[in-house]
């Protein structure tokens, strides 16, 4: 899924994400809450990796996968990474970002299985909630703290910027749109 933007349109748009989706011959533009919506096609992340990607970004930030955070993660992850808007693109990884986050991916369900027999998605929620708490304090056993707080930053980074990225996030904070060059459509 790729996207050829031109300069107003991405100031415009500064901060909202753009998907593009070809459905029957038709390419579409849409956010990742719309492509949500439309029921868009996963083409990176496995099942798992989605599954473990929307419980970490409901616990970190409730409503990210409501806004479409594995389909923001999935089309990012499609794109070179020097235009990759995710924030794992800025830590000055030594491996590919795909590889980074099917890695943390599988780390973080790995931890689950190892404390509850299950992978994150199916935990109680009460346990993947310490589960993931327990990466940013360093409370980790296998994983050093320094790998799971960075894997945690970059997921959870890249939950706030879908919620909270572009016009309607603003709104969502009370905080008034002044763009420079207004969107050409609300989103």
């Amino acid at each position: 899924m790729q996207i050829s933007v031109g300069r107003r349109r991405l100031l415009g748009g500064a901060g909202t994400t753009l998907i593009a989706i070809t459905v029957t011959g038709a390419t579409r533009t849409l956010t990742p809450a719309e492509a949500l919506a439309a029921d868009a096609p996963i083409h990176r992340l496995t099942g798992a990796e989605r599954s473990c990607l929307d419980t970490m970004g409901e616990i970190m930030l409730p409503g990210s996968p409501a806004a479409g955070l594995a389909h923001y993660v999935d089309d990012q992850l499609g794109r070179a990474s020097a235009d990759s808007l995710l924030f794992a693109r800025y830590l000055d990884l030594d491996i590919p970002l795909p590889v980074f986050y099917s890695q943390g991916f599988a780390a973080v369900d790995g931890l689950a299985v190892g404390i509850g027999g299950k992978p994150l998605a199916e935990l109680p929620r009460e346990d993947a909630t310490t589960l993931i708490r327990s990466m940013i304090d360093g409370g980790i056993k296998g994983w050093s703290p320094a790998a799971a707080a960075l894997f945690y930053t970059a997921v959870r980074n890249d939950a706030i910027d879908v919620v909270y990225g572009g016009p309607h996030g603003m709104e969502l904070l009370g905080i008034p749109v002044m763009q420079h060059a207004p969107a050409p459509s609300a989103w």
